[in-house]
């Protein structure tokens, strides 16, 4: 049986696949059964490498994520976006150098990849697609200025945007492709780098501690190297 991650991978692909005609240029969107065959086809090229594809099971699973796409497409309006890069990338012989960001130890190199960059009125939008709204990405209610965990993946991005952009002009949200009933999209202030100087911080005194359950280790590419996942 697929892990929710793999499913996601594939929503992802189907994503990348559908916009690629866009970038660069403003426009309408193709439509939905254009969307709806990249789906298919990522999804079958998936199962094609695993023998529980095409299973009964999979195939309702496979439904599910379809209905979910078509909810994504249907609240999408790309008429004032400027579409610049899908799978932004910024690593060594990516779409941009890595991240150098100082620390009290010295410089780190920071590599990540960002779903979705458009211009919209003059700014740079980051967007990062989550597959299905829990309530681990509930925003309200919280303390003033506190960040949520999650958040902090968005700061990296915006802090690489504004050097490869040579702008402070950037927005970072998150995209709910199933927001299960919340709102789909969630805005994030951009972080600076007194807020990534707090994140070491707290990953140096241990205060990113790792979730330890099989629901969330399933998303982590780190679990092979994690003593405390499970097994």
């Amino acid at each position: 049986e697929w892990s929710p991650w793999e499913w996601g991978e594939v929503l992802h692909q189907a994503l990348e696949d559908y916009l690629r005609p866009l970038v660069g240029r403003k426009g309408k969107a193709p439509q939905w059964d254009q969307l709806k065959y990249q789906f298919w086809e990522a999804a079958l090229r998936r199962a094609g490498r695993d023998p529980a594809g095409r299973e009964p099971v999979w195939q309702a699973k496979a439904k599910i994520s379809e209905r979910e796409l078509q909810g994504w497409f249907e609240r999408q309006d790309f008429s004032k976006a400027n579409l610049l890069h899908l799978e932004w990338s910024f690593k060594p012989k990516g779409d941009a150098p890595p991240l150098i960001v100082d620390t009290a130890d010295g410089g780190l190199a920071i590599q990540g990849r960002v779903d979705r960059v458009e211009m919209i009125g003059g700014q740079v939008v980051l967007t990062d697609y989550k597959r299905t709204r829990s309530l681990q990405y509930k925003s309200d209610p919280k303390p003033e200025g506190e960040r949520l965990p999650w958040e902090y993946q968005l700061v990296l991005y915006s802090l690489a945007a504004k050097k490869h952009y040579k702008t402070e002009a950037v927005r970072t949200r998150l995209e709910f492709i199933s927001p299960k009933g919340m709102e789909p999209v969630v805005e994030v202030p951009p972080g600076g780098p007194e807020l990534f100087a707090e994140m070491w911080e707290s990953v140096l005194t241990g205060g990113l501690a790792p979730a330890n359950d099989d629901e969330t280790c399933g998303f982590c590419d780190l679990r092979p190297l994690c003593a405390e996942a499970p097994l």
